[in-house]
């Protein structure tokens, strides 16, 4: 049979959807793992213990995965940006203008949906002692507070409560890539000022994260202890907010992706040489950087010997997102160009190519079935990390399931739509 698809090769990218949908499946993990401290569990002990285990602490931590998508979005943004810049010799403020309401449509489609569903009929879903906290909670604040949600800005109203808190992550995304894409055009004859802007950025997210830290004696990461899981207390918690959701700590990501993005425009047709010493260093620097920042704070955190140091805490928590983001942007630009031997090939896989399509809406969908298991429980939960694991499994399962349908009647049509008219 003839076959007229070209073969996917590393100028299709086709390595970021293998990355998307891994990604996607830690973030579940991270996610389901924290939603078993929010209900009533039977062994109170055996909870105590699972939340000071370098294991679980170093699953939760998994959610600094986030960074990723905010990392690729921005590279993304940066590459096709400058192919189009290639094509047209110019990027007009109306070209910028119409690949925000692009992203607009794309966001506002899918969070509409889940706005719909927890302001009206989802509540009459069921009832029970944990109903009210979980379903309870989202069904008041849709109702009161949908608009700051499709203006997004939800990041910004924490401190009483917003509609779906998982979608800050919408919110920062769109922020990042509206600056981004401003960023671009304001440089787009001007490489050397991008770079600049860039390192501007870095050393913003850096020095008021830094003082910010110090200044309130917070810790550089959290202590998920039960009280801090129960009752979804981190969105209420002022070290959360300030740390993990404002702009201006989530800049690195922005920057890295106007970095790589910038860098792999330019030489996406070169090739790293590959003698083992350049392996080597690229795999240690981007294991270092990524896993480092992930496990060092687990380690440190679940020591006997812990003790918060306000200065240390500081200036740590503000080099994390830069030397995470840095690891994995490093990551993506050597698989682009030649490294990582057998785990670029499971990241080209050809079944990451529709896996990764459906990443996004995995992401959303997640925290309906995090909420609708929550919130049906009807007795104190037997802790069994055996248990757990069958737990994230079946999220996982129900959250690509049901991103299938989100993505088929939802998300594609109206893409496709904003392609045409836009």
């Amino acid at each position: 049979m003839h076959k007229n698809t070209p073969k996917r090769t590393n100028n299709y990218l086709s390595v970021l959807d293998g990355v998307r949908f891994y990604n996607s499946v830690f973030l579940i993990i991270a996610h389901g793992a924290a939603f078993i401290g929010q209900t009533a569990v039977s062994d109170t002990k055996a909870m105590e213990k699972l939340t000071t285990s370098l294991f679980i602490t170093t699953i939760i931590n998994l959610s600094i995965a986030v960074q990723v998508f905010f990392f690729m979005s921005t590279f993304l943004t940066t590459v096709n940006f400058y192919s189009h810049l290639r094509r047209a010799q110019e990027v007009t403020l109306g070209d910028v203008l119409r690949k925000i309401v692009k992203r607009y449509i794309r966001f506002t489609s899918a969070q509409a949906v889940f706005i719909a569903l927890y302001s009206s009929w989802f509540i009459h879903l069921s009832r029970g002692p944990f109903w009210e906290q979980t379903v309870g909670f989202n069904h008041r604040q849709c109702n009161e507070k949908w608009w700051i949600n499709l203006l997004y800005i939800s990041n910004f109203f924490f401190d009483d409560g917003v509609c779906l808190p998982q979608m800050w992550h919408l919110s920062m995304d769109f922020q990042l890539t509206v600056i981004g894409l401003l960023i671009l055009w304001w440089t787009q004859k001007n490489g050397k000022r991008l770079l600049f802007v860039s390192g501007i950025l870095l050393l913003s997210q850096i020095v008021w994260t830094l003082l910010y830290l110090g200044w309130n004696n917070f810790e550089f990461s959290f202590l998920y202890t039960p009280e801090f899981l129960y009752n979804l207390t981190f969105t209420l918690s002022k070290e959360w907010q300030a740390t993990w959701i404002t702009t201006i700590t989530n800049l690195a990501a922005l920057a890295w992706g106007l970095i790589f993005g910038y860098m792999y425009s330019h030489r996406q047709n070169n090739t790293f040489i590959t003698k083992r010493s350049y392996c080597i260093w690229w795999s240690t620097i981007v294991t270092v950087s990524c896993l480092g920042t992930i496990l060092f704070s687990a380690y440190y955190k679940t020591t006997d010997y812990y003790s918060n140091s306000r200065w240390f805490a500081a200036t740590y928590g503000s080099i994390e997102k830069v030397l995470f983001v840095f690891g994995f942007g490093l990551f993506i630009f050597g698989m682009l160009h030649g490294l990582g031997g057998c785990v670029k090939k499971v990241l080209e896989w050809a079944p990451m190519h529709a896996l990764g399509k459906l990443s996004f809406g995995t992401y959303l969908i997640q925290f309906v079935f995090l909420n609708l298991d929550t919130g049906l429980k009807r007795y104190p939960l037997y802790v069994m990390v055996y248990l757990g694991a069958t737990d994230i499994l079946k999220y996982t399962t129900l959250s690509y399931l049901g991103s299938i349908l989100l993505t088929s009647f939802v998300l594609m049509p109206m893409e496709n739509l904003a392609n045409k008219f836009l």
